[in-house]
């Protein structure tokens, strides 16, 4: 049979394609066992062997969005955090679709990119409104965000969509619980019937099948915990929960009860169950050194040996210069700092990562202010190591402490860029945080996060510390909670979480952190000093903090800080007088030195107490001696105007302006003084200049507009007091920009 023309190459071609389809066939299956392989891995604790599985489907065009996800997954339980970002990241890119991947990522960025995962959320939301899943994570959150009524409205509507979905139900008594401690956090109570209803959320989850009955015992522990007279009851839930979690938990899993449970053990003050929790940690994770300090904190608080606890972490990580490190901080912390430098040195010698060993000594006499010894080290690192990033993270600790920030921070810059140095990565922070850029600190300690091998506590405290500062106490709070679930946090850290729960409207959390850091004799004086100023509202704590006061101010007393809440406590009790007879003598006792913050102190007390004498020249001195000193300007400016002295008023600001001391805040009152002065060209380049750095104040454009309608340009002031009640038609200006609004359109302008 003769063959068409052109047949015999189809044919071939038919072939080839067949082959090429069955051959893309068998990589896809191949693909997909390999990823139903790595789950089932996963499930069996066997983590290496599923991220091998996964890493090789992730290749796969069929499955390699689900295979990321998949390990994704094992790196978050893990803790691994930042692999899984990166990993989720890429597979949201590679599928935007994926609701799965949305949903993950969403969950993972919530507490630091709220919007980005609010539009993941919602476009998952939008694809598929009967999912549960994108009310669930809806509802997370909110949580986050700390809009409970959101979170609970969302956490309901996840159940109706799914009311077979256990994580519904879970999502929704961490919302109650949530609720619970906001109760507890303000003193307001919660009913019995909300702790209820909580704990039943958390067993229609174990009843519905939920894949980790161990988080739901866990969380009905913590509810118990926060249940009035239920303490006994938690204790024995938290055991249950560790239990459950060694039987059918992962690794990770009995990290997290054991963890929460010691937690609970230390804030209630059982020995017992805090040690049994700890020594499932240490035995889980020995290279968490933080269980260890807590162990052997049980030991010294029982009076027995805490010595033995640190001999049990040596043995069981010598060659890890971290536990070596971490027995030195022990050592210091009773007092034994040669003993803990010749430990350092010794453990160097005998080659155990002397680098890292050596740039801890370094930083040890550094902190015990011995700079010669420390610059000696600095030295010898550098002759034996010169090429290690320890060696460079103790030159630029040297730097610092010598004041060269400048050459401290652009070591540190360098040293990072090469290489990705946990330590060197938390100096950067500091450095920076002391340079003026706390965006650059964050961005460090986020990278220094993602670096350490358990939990970064140094990184963690800092980030908390940094959030505190910058005003976002909900943040700093929550992170304070994730490292005190770990370790209790020190007297430093403790005193910032109190500040923040005032901040936050949680007064009677801030109470009683300040009063169980009172309860040490050696309490620091800033505790005591917080404390008066938050409560001294209370006569029985004015009685009781004013003897502290005097006792701080007869130990430190060029504390005027101590000196100036004694003062205030005095006025609260109508003692005037004798708060004065105690400046005055200060004062006389001085001499020739000025005293700026005494005198600046004297001026107001007397200005409270109607006593004129005296009370301008102190505020003048004050503001002399030192004139960025906070308040100086203003009172002498407001003594000043008070006996009708408005050009002396702009005087004293115009001597505050060439020292450097106009900060953003007295802009406004600088310009005030130019209107009241009649140079409104002045007044205007102030306000001009102030509304630029502060677009958003109402009080900012009200004042240009003033300015602006004495020089007669009458549509520019209309404008800026337009703008003002724009921003704001409550702000206390608000009706005297309304009149002046009316005033300048009356005048011809519009």
């Amino acid at each position: 049979m003769r063959s068409r023309p052109g047949g015999g190459t189809r044919a071939v071609a038919l072939a080839g394609s067949l082959a090429l389809a069955l051959a893309c066939s068998s990589a896809e299956e191949r693909a997909r066992e390999q990823l139903e392989r790595g789950r089932e891995y996963a499930a069996a604790g066997r983590f290496d062997e599923a991220r091998l599985e996964l890493l090789n489907a992730s290749l796969s065009d069929a499955v390699g969005v689900e295979a990321r996800r998949a390990l994704a997954e094992i790196e978050i339980d893990q803790g691994e955090l930042g692999a899984a970002l990166v990993l989720l990241r890429e597979a949201n890119r590679l599928d935007p679709d994926d609701r799965r991947v949305a949903l993950s990522l969403a969950g993972l960025i919530m507490g630091e990119e709220s919007a980005e995962a609010k539009r993941l959320i919602e476009g998952a939301v939008a694809a598929d409104p009967e999912d549960p899943a994108g009310y669930i994570a809806r509802s997370q959150l909110a949580l986050s965000s700390g809009s409970r009524r959101a979170a609970l409205q969302a956490a309901r509507m996840a159940i109706e969509k799914g009311p077979d979905d256990p994580e519904a139900d879970f999502q929704l008594g961490l919302v109650l619980e949530a609720t619970i401690r906001k109760g507890q956090l303000r003193e307001t109570g919660t009913a019995d019937t909300v702790y209820e209803s909580a704990w039943g959320a958390f067993e229609g989850y174990v009843e519905k099948g939920g894949e980790r009955p161990w988080k739901a015992r866990l969380e009905q522990a913590r509810v118990l915990a926060a249940w009035p007279g239920r303490a006994t009851q938690a204790a024995r839930q938290f055991r249950v929960a560790i239990e459950e979690a060694r039987e059918s938990g992962s690794r990770r899993d009995l990290l997290v009860a054991a963890s929460r449970a010691a937690a609970f053990a230390r804030k209630d003050r059982d020995d017992e169950l805090e040690r049994e929790a700890l020594e499932t940690l240490v035995e889980t994770e020995p290279r968490d050194y933080s269980w260890w300090r807590a162990l052997a904190e049980i030991e010294r608080r029982k009076r027995r040996d805490p010595d033995a606890v640190w001999r049990r972490a040596l043995a069981a990580r010598p060659d890890d210069p971290r536990a070596h490190i971490e027995y030195a901080r022990f050592l210091i912390s009773r007092w034994k700092l040669d003993e803990a430098l010749a430990h350092l040195e010794g453990k160097a010698a005998e080659g155990i990562a002397p680098p890292i060993l050596l740039t801890a000594v370094s930083s040890t006499q550094l902190a015990a202010r011995r700079v010669d010894d420390a610059r000696a080290t600095v030295e010898r690192l550098e002759a034996e190591h010169p090429d290690h990033p320890r060696t460079r993270v103790a030159r630029a600790q040297l730097l610092m402490r010598q004041g060269k920030v400048g050459e401290a921070l652009e070591l540190a810059r360098a040293l990072t860029a090469e290489h990705d140095d946990y330590h060197g990565l938390i100096f950067l922070a500091r450095a920076e945080i002391a340079s003026g850029d706390p965006e650059a600190a964050f961005d460090a300690l986020r990278k220094a996060s993602g670096l350490h091998p358990v939990f970064p506590y140094e990184a963690e405290q800092a980030r908390a510390q940094l959030e505190a500062r910058q005003g976002d106490c909900p943040a700093a709070i929550r992170r304070y909670e994730r490292i005190a679930a770990r370790i209790a946090l020190s007297s430093e850290d403790n005193l910032v979480l109190a500040r923040c729960h005032y901040r936050s409207d949680e007064a009677v959390a801030g109470r009683k952190i300040l009063e169980e850091i009172l309860e040490n004799p050696a309490a620091p004086s800033a505790a005591i000093l917080e404390y008066a100023r938050r409560e001294a509202g209370d006569p029985a704590v004015r009685t009781r903090m004013r003897r502290s006061l005097e006792f701080l101010l007869r130990r430190e007393p060029r504390n005027w800080e101590v000196l100036s809440v004694l003062t205030r406590i005095d006025l609260a009790d109508d003692r005037a007088e004798e708060a004065l007879a105690r400046l005055d003598e200060k004062i006389d006792r001085a001499g020739d030195r000025e005293l700026p913050e005494v005198r600046l102190l004297r001026a107001q007390v007397a200005a409270e107490a109607g006593r004129d004498e005296g009370r301008l020249q102190d505020a003048l001195i004050a503001l002399r001696a030192k004139p960025k000193l906070r308040n100086a300007l203003e009172i002498s400016v407001a003594l000043l105007l008070e006996i009708e002295k408005p050009k002396q008023a702009l005087e004293a600001a115009e001597f505050a302006k060439r020292n450097n001391a106009i900060s953003p805040e007295r802009q406004l009152l600088l310009g005030q003084l130019y209107r009241m002065n009649d140079r409104h060209e002045e007044a205007v380049a102030v306000f001009e200049k102030a509304v630029r750095r502060s677009p958003e104040n109402p009080n900012l454009h009200l004042q240009l507009g003033l300015a602006l309608e004495a020089l007669n340009r009458q549509p520019e002031a209309v404008a800026a007091f337009e703008k003002a009640l724009a921003i704001s038609t409550t702000f206390p200006g608000a009706e005297h920009a309304r009149r002046a609004l009316e005033g300048a359109r009356g005048n011809g302008a519009s």
